[in-house]
């Protein structure tokens, strides 16, 4: 690491420009950060004692270049702590060839405004066991996820421009809770927005040009409301085994080779209302082996 902060309170980090890695990439080092933050403990930290497990609080990071680096920024180790009050803010990415921001055990991390550039990491960000948001960032090329959220995290996405990915723009999994803002994704080679096993609200996005579905959701509860979805491909959106209470309304999908809703599965009062659906291939709404669903107003 460039800059390693370990067990730090009240720290900010402005105008450094990380650049660099001279040593192999390899599978064991693709998650070595240019600045990493780390707890004591010595498994991870051995030069480091005592081996208090202490984790690192309030720390700025701000205006910050990372160049030519597997990742950029963050932690790649779980500890029985969590990094607290966790800001990276204005900063840019550049030829990282993994993950620019990885927020691994992070309580309160907030992202904002920053940029992705150069050759694709395989994800801007990486979220496990992570609270938080991010905010405005942009994201311009990813080979597997624009943003790739895991398990066990609590985040707010909002106003993040995601486009070029080669597989996933957004990805949700682990019985996460997330709430998908004002995003706009666009030009994914697999789905827009991918759900799974988690509880996922997506509004007022824009979602284009997905070459599966712009929406793809399994085994999760979702809320699905007054979104713009063009060119999904094979589905405006797709849902199989959704929880009670999912809904999908006040939607404008338009061109999907298949359908523009596609429900399967499902127990109790699934909602699809006042969607607004041109250009659907086969269906506009197909419903499959649900029960108690409501189709009104579309």
């Amino acid at each position: 690491h460039l800059l390693e902060l370990t067990a730090v309170k009240d720290s900010t980090v402005k105008n450094v420009k990380f650049d660099n890695f001279i040593g192999k990439y390899n599978e064991e080092n693709a998650y070595k950060e240019a600045l990493q933050l780390d707890y004591t403990d010595e498994t991870t930290s051995e030069a480091f004692p005592p081996y208090d497990k202490t984790a690192c609080q309030n720390i700025t990071i701000t205006s910050c270049e990372f160049k030519n680096y597997p990742a950029g920024v963050g932690s790649h180790s779980i500890g029985i702590n969590k990094h607290t009050n966790i800001e990276i803010s204005s900063c840019s990415f550049e030829n990282i060839t993994n993950v620019c921001v990885d927020a691994q055990n992070y309580f309160n991390i907030k992202v904002n405004n920053n940029k992705q550039m150069g050759k694709n990491p395989v994800s801007f960000m990486k979220i496990d066991k992570t609270s938080g948001s991010c905010s405005g960032n942009i994201v311009s090329g990813a080979e597997k996820y624009g943003l790739w959220i895991g398990e066990d995290s609590d985040v707010l996405c909002s106003n993040d421009s995601i486009s070029n990915v080669k597989d996933i723009g957004i990805d949700v999994s682990g019985s996460s809770k997330v709430t998908l803002s004002a995003e706009k994704i666009s030009d994914c080679n697999n789905y827009g927005a991918n759900i799974n096993n988690s509880i996922v609200v997506i509004k007022d996005s824009q979602i284009k040009n997905s070459s599966k579905s712009a929406i793809n959701a399994a085994n999760s509860y979702v809320g699905i409301s007054n979104n713009v979805l063009t060119n999904g491909g094979e589905n405006g959106i797709y849902i199989s085994n959704p929880s009670d209470l999912s809904y999908a309304d006040n939607n404008e999908i338009t061109t999907a080779s298949y359908s523009g809703i596609s429900i399967e599965g499902g127990k109790k009062g699934i909602s699809l209302e006042k969607n607004t659906l041109y250009d659907t291939g086969k269906y506009g709404i197909l419903v499959c082996g649900s029960n108690d669903v409501s189709i009104n107003k579309n």
